[in-house]
């Protein structure tokens, strides 16, 4: 079985051969669609490209831990979508609602999809409510002091076992640390938002995509003199030829009109 972190650096990308990569993004797609695991006939098409059986293909996904079946043979979970309910629940812009495997699954649906969408969650320690809500890929935290606890199992297995039941949000740094007191089997720490914002960017990376990191004011300050020595375009064109651009923002004391 693989790391269920870091997969030997393979990521969540499932290889072209024998139909895996057609099959597992058949799987994917269904789920953005509908909210809910597709059935064979839903995978049959792209499993008979490469010569094979559903049930076959699935098993070899699921073996690479790609995504987790149930006892019958049916798509249980996909990362980051889940069959069955957690208590991380989605609501995409095109009005499809799921639930993701963990905070860290949920907080990557919007960019993967590049969809406006939110996501409702509870601390495990005290069931608080955690709202985190993305409108034109910026993410708005209900509260603002919610954090992750990004955590695993000090054990073998898929990552469904050993680390999503240890990815939760919470309203606040000290509520973590308090439910990480009360779970000495599960080891990890505290995550803000800005190096969330660098995990979500690093499994992209890993996954394939083009990736840029940049804090707000740099990219402000950027524009603004790329306006002045009439390259603007260009600039723009820069930044339009990553598939996802991440940026912190931070608050411009003071600025004006062409600082905000």
């Amino acid at each position: 079985m693989l790391d269920p972190i870091g997969r030997a650096g393979r990521g969540r990308r499932a290889p072209a051969e024998r139909g895996l990569r057609a099959v597992h993004q058949a799987v994917l797609r269904h789920f953005a669609a509908t909210g809910f695991a597709p059935g064979a006939s839903d995978l049959a098409a792209a499993a008979a490209e490469a010569g094979r059986t559903v049930d076959d293909v699935l098993a070899e996904l699921a073996a690479e831990d790609f995504l987790t079946l149930n006892d019958s043979g049916r798509t249980e979970a996909a990362y980051p979508f889940s069959a069955a309910p957690t208590p991380h629940r989605m609501r995409l812009a095109n009005g499809v609602e799921g639930w993701a495997m963990c905070a860290i699954d949920a907080l990557g649906v919007a960019a993967m999809l590049h969809q406006d969408g939110a996501i409702t969650s509870c601390a495990p320690l005290d069931d608080r409510p955690i709202t985190v809500t993305f409108t034109g890929g910026t993410a708005r935290w209900d509260p603002v002091d919610a954090v992750v606890f990004v955590g695993q199992r000090a054990q073998p297995g898929p990552a469904a076992t050993v680390c999503c039941g240890a990815l939760n949000f919470f309203a606040d740094p000290s509520t973590a640390e308090a439910w990480a007191l009360q779970h000495p089997d599960i080891h990890g720490s505290i995550t803000g938002k800005s190096h969330l914002l660098i995990a979500l960017g690093t499994e992209a990376a890993v996954a394939g995509f083009r990736v840029r990191y940049t804090l707000a004011t740099k990219l402000v300050n950027e524009l603004v003199e790329a306006a002045d020595e009439r390259v603007l375009t260009k600039t723009i064109a820069r930044y339009g030829r990553v598939d996802l651009a991440l940026h912190r923002r931070t608050w411009l004391h003071g600025a004006g009109p062409q600082g905000r």
